[in-house]
């Protein structure tokens, strides 16, 4: 399993994990996943990857000496191995 920071190009895996780990609909997260959001300051979106599967979602809210931790889901498919302990403290680094 690998945890990345996702880019611009990411947003359609990212909305697609995100809506499958709070099971809702993929529109939900459109705009939460989209290129502008993720690009915005203090903003860092990360996904987990096993496989070429994305396993795990977590965004990073910076601001100034605070970080607010959001979005950490993982797929049901996926749950109880770790991934969203690994998203967290990957994020926390």
């Amino acid at each position: 399993m690998k945890v990345r920071r996702a880019t611009g190009s990411d947003h359609k895996a990212l909305s697609t994990a995100l809506a499958a780990g709070f099971g809702v609909p993929q529109h939900v997260f459109t705009e939460v996943a989209s290129p502008t959001v993720m690009a915005a300051a203090g903003m860092t979106a990360y996904l987990a990857e096993n496989e070429g599967t994305a396993v795990a979602t977590g965004t990073a809210a910076v601001f100034q000496d605070c970080v607010g931790l959001f979005n950490i889901s993982t797929p049901p498919l996926f749950r109880r191995r770790g991934y969203a302990r690994a998203m967290t403290e990957r994020i926390l680094r």
